[in-house]
């Protein structure tokens, strides 16, 4: 009777366990998926900060152009 009593525990145990291992693979999962997430808004962010720089880095040269285009005539 005892032993029985005492494999129940240690069965209930293990499961208990289990389940906190299978808990804790679902949270590394969905960090998984939020560092993914996170990665891919850092790469589109420093895409447009390169296309806003890429672009004002044009006007200014444009326009800094003709300014000097305009004072030379």
């Amino acid at each position: 009777m005892d032993a029985r009593v005492i494999d129940e525990n240690v069965n209930s145990k293990i499961k208990m366990t289990i389940t906190q291992l299978e808990y804790i693979l679902t949270i590394r999962d969905k960090m998984k998926t939020v560092t993914d997430i996170l990665i891919v808004v850092v790469v589109v962010v420093v895409v447009v900060v390169v296309v806003v720089v890429v672009v004002v880095v044009v006007v200014v040269v444009r326009v800094t152009t003709l300014a000097v285009l305009a004072v030379v005539e």
